[in-house]
């Protein structure tokens, strides 16, 4: 058989950790002791790699040739290979999570929320801040467990944003988040052409020179990582943002470092754009008519989707009866749909100094999700009685169509309040007056209830 060729090899390699590693796939060498682990015999070469559906390609000889040299496996005549004796115990022994790392060098690796084991500088091996890994607790005393990284599962980041120094032969990244070990060696400057999407300075080969200067603040992919713990990652340069401290740039430092799409897949937006802009006859008729209860919804001045609303009237025996409604989102959002793949990577709408990025595309999260005034929508909503002193009575969840009687901004509710002495005022909030002030001291008894 010809061997493959150096290139090859590397790139097998490559192909074998980004497709094993992830939270729910463990690496290949992990997989094979896990399966060798089971086992009471030595298997064929060709057995492991059938029983764990890969290729016997050169990932797969490197990864039993390394077990073999860490003498984790032991090889047999004719390609059979078992674990070495005592090894399962070992592996019984050994605990993931995820490696909190300080600048200083030490980490914690978190296990659970009120448990985790130190590791030392010298036993952190080739582990980074927010890596997934497998340690080995080696000691115990007064302070807690002491371990020791055993294998990276996971790796936490690939891209990380900092500021560039030295010159163009000698370039290296100073990492703005001081618990990744830096700073990053630049071994490959070719960026790709210009961005319009996130705002980064990037460049081509031809004008590197002048747009990745020195002080910049820049991005690089980290395309080898370290193997122990006195050596640093290498990367390549992506991107050239800018000046540190300019408002444009902090934002598309953080858009970058948490990989923050602003732009939405084409199928969710399609799925979106294809409900129209308001709910049809069909769906509002299934529904029970909330929009007699003048609801409000209070939101940031300069806002653009209102998910919630809320309103709150008192009897004349001190009783209250308060209604929180939100836009119901689950009635677009179908499991397995574009719309909810979207959704569950995001996690969640970001909002930044000059912008939103929400968590649903603009054709929902602005339309039929935004509870507008004066716009008929379809909502879930909780209706509440509760006592004088705020103590819950009874509530029932109601599937319901609601009308927002108006958009309040929270500056406009505070002076209308008398909480601010703001010279500007708004005549929807001081007309409003009366029933914030019902709202307000509801919310002050529930506070008090919750503080007790």
């Amino acid at each position: 058989m010809t061997p493959d060729p150096p290139d090859a090899k590397a790139a097998d390699l490559e192909r074998d950790t980004a497709g094993w590693a992830s939270p729910t796939r463990p690496s290949l060498k992990h997989a094979i002791i896990d399966l060798l682990g089971a086992e009471h015999r030595a298997l064929h070469a060709a057995a492991i790699a059938s029983r764990l559906s890969v290729r016997q390609d050169a990932t797969f000889r490197t990864a039993l040739e390394d077990l073999v040299t860490d003498d984790i496996l032991i090889a047999r005549a004719g390609r059979r290979y078992r674990l070495v004796p005592g090894m399962k115990e070992q592996r019984d022994d050994l605990l993931e999570g995820i490696i909190h790392a300080n600048p200083k060098g030490f980490g914690f690796v978190r296990l659970a929320p009120s448990d985790d084991v130190f590791v030392p500088p010298e036993a952190i091996g080739g582990a980074l801040h927010g890596d997934r890994v497998q340690i080995r607790v080696v000691a115990h005393s007064r302070r807690g467990r002491e371990g020791e990284v055993v294998e990276v599962l996971e790796r936490g980041r690939r891209q990380v944003v900092g500021v560039l120094r030295g010159r163009a032969r000698q370039r290296y990244l100073e990492p703005d988040d001081s618990r990744l070990r830096g700073p990053i060696e630049i071994v490959d400057e070719q960026l790709p052409p210009r961005s319009e999407s996130d705002g980064t300075q990037q460049a081509g080969p031809r004008n590197l020179k002048s747009s990745a200067r020195a002080g910049l603040c820049a991005v690089v992919e980290i395309t080898r990582f370290p193997q122990s713990h006195d050596e640093n990652p290498q990367g390549r340069l992506t991107a050239v943002v800018g000046p540190p401290g300019e408002p444009a740039v902090e934002v598309a430092k953080v858009l970058i470092e948490h990989n923050v799409q602003e732009h939405h897949d084409p199928a969710a937006v399609a799925e979106a754009a294809a409900f129209g802009s308001e709910p049809s006859a069909a769906d509002l008729a299934t529904r029970e008519d909330l929009t007699a209860i003048p609801l409000l919804t209070i939101d940031p001045h300069d806002a653009r989707d209102h998910d919630d609303a809320i309103w709150a009237e008192q009897d004349d025996n001190g009783a209250y009866q308060a209604w929180i409604a939100i836009a119901d989102v689950s009635h677009y959002v179908s499991p397995g749909s574009a719309l909810d793949d979207g959704a569950l990577t995001r996690g969640t709408s970001v909002y930044l100094p000059d912008r939103a990025v929400p968590m649903l595309p603009g054709e929902l999260s602005s339309t039929l999700c935004s509870l507008l005034p004066d716009v008929e929508r379809l909502c879930l909503c909780v209706h509440l009685h509760l006592d004088p002193t705020g103590a819950v009575v009874k509530t029932r969840l109601i599937e319901g169509k609601m009308r927002s009687r108006a958009f309040l901004s929270y500056r406009s509710v505070a002076r209308a309040l008398g909480f601010t002495t703001e010279p500007q005022r708004d005549p929807k909030a001081e007309a409003l007056r009366p029933e914030l002030q019902v709202i307000w001291e509801l919310v002050s008894q529930l506070r008090k209830r919750r503080m007790r």
